[in-house]
């Protein structure tokens, strides 16, 4: 089985602070350079990545949905086709203080979004220069809702794609 050598081929500028309500962060994608343009290339299509790192907290708190390119103020309902995949946030308050056995970084996240972009390609929902990436808290019951009454801030340090 061959592993794949992936490519950052764009990544937010800024930390994200997600406080109970929607945040959107957006940032440019550029053009592969490296391993991922052979595989572009190949017998096969490449894939991509959306990576979600370094997310701190020194509390406890609700699951986050993540979207792609979702418009603003939209229902989620109607907008299904952009839904990347849950941030449930298990963990947050160990993973996010130093120890001995290891520096306090976080969680991280990883999502093979190579059909969501194939599905929003279909729909002219997908610009290859540009992405917006949406977080929205999951409300009890299940389902996104715009905003989850007050807590306290959970911290993403980067947004990014990569193409492998």
């Amino acid at each position: 089985m061959k592993s794949e050598r992936l490519e950052m081929v764009g990544a937010g500028a800024d930390t994200v602070s997600l406080t109970g309500s929607a945040q959107t962060t957006s940032f440019a994608i550029q053009p592969a350079t490296g391993p991922a343009v052979a595989s572009a290339t190949g017998p096969t299509p490449g894939k991509t990545y959306l990576k979600i790192e370094n997310v701190v907290s020194q509390k406890s708190h609700v699951t986050y949905e993540v979207y792609v390119n979702l418009p603003d103020g939209a229902d989620t309902a109607t907008y299904k086709e952009h839904y990347v995949g849950a941030m449930p946030l298990f963990g947050v308050i160990r993973a996010s203080r130093p120890s001995e056995h290891h520096a306090g970084n976080g969680l991280g996240f990883s999502f093979d979004i190579t059909e969501l972009v194939n599905r929003l390609k279909a729909k002219n929902a997908w610009d290859d220069r540009n992405i917006k990436v949406t977080f929205l808290p999951r409300r009890t019951g299940g389902t996104a809702s715009a905003a989850v009454v007050g807590h306290e801030p959970i911290h993403v340090g980067r947004v990014s794609l990569y193409k492998a």
